[in-house]
């Protein structure tokens, strides 16, 4: 048995292909049937390949973002909000060594153990994990932050308008004074984002920057923005 693919996926140079007569079973009303072998090898090619763009961005490109873009240095504290399987907060982890950390704030624990398994010892030195018991409030004291990354989170899946405004409270509550807020709002209209502009502006904060860059969404590399604000 193998698998199929829709019509709009077929191609004809597979099923004439010597090569590919191995992987390819039959061809059937117009979709082709693969094996489960062939389909295991782009499997396990895709996650070699996600695992190398991982790697190069907590180990290099991360690391450059962050510190080029954000102003992250060595002894700072840092926030992740929603860190997720924790890239960012891990590339960042290397950057404030020894005596900054970062605080990885997450409520899925799956989440939270792959953030565990792919941070070495010394990424976990600095790495302070917060289970989120609640969706906005985190235990971290006031004024305690260099830098909080709201990073993917802002957005209507998460929070409605009046959450957002919560969080952007929460966020001005736990960043010192002239510390940063940057914010990456994947998924938000650029309409939406004057109205985020306003909202931090009424929470403490006041518009720094745009930085267009590489960075990473869903373990891939993108090119986007991220807004950049200082508080008051």
């Amino acid at each position: 048995m193998g698998v199929i693919f829709s019509k709009g996926h077929k191609n004809e140079d597979i099923t004439k292909s010597n090569t590919y007569l191995l992987f390819s079973l039959k061809k059937k009303d117009n979709n082709i049937y693969y094996s489960y072998e062939y389909m295991l090898i782009i499997i396990i090619y895709n996650f070699l390949t996600m695992v190398n763009v991982l790697d190069k961005w907590i180990n290099e490109i991360g690391q450059d973002f962050f510190k080029k873009n954000l102003g992250i240095r060595s002894g700072q504290k840092i926030l992740d909000f929603g860190s997720g399987w924790g890239g960012n907060a891990i590339a960042i982890s290397k950057i404030v060594v020894p005596n900054g950390y970062v605080y990885a704030f997450e409520k899925d624990r799956d989440s939270i153990n792959k953030m565990l398994r792919i941070a070495d010892e010394s990424s976990k030195k600095n790495l302070k994990v917060i289970i989120a018991k609640e969706k906005i409030r985190t235990p971290i004291p006031d004024s305690e932050l260099d830098v909080a990354l709201l990073y993917d989170v802002i957005h209507d899946y998460y929070f409605n308008s009046l959450e957002r405004k919560i969080l952007f409270r929460e966020m001005s509550r736990i960043v010192k004074r002239r510390g940063m807020l940057s914010v990456f709002p994947h998924h938000i209209s650029s309409s939406e984002i004057v109205i985020i502009k306003k909202e931090l502006s009424d929470a403490g904060f006041e518009y720094s920057n745009k930085i267009t860059g590489t960075i990473m969404h869903d373990s891939i590399l993108i090119l986007d923005s991220v807004y950049n604000f200082n508080k008051n």
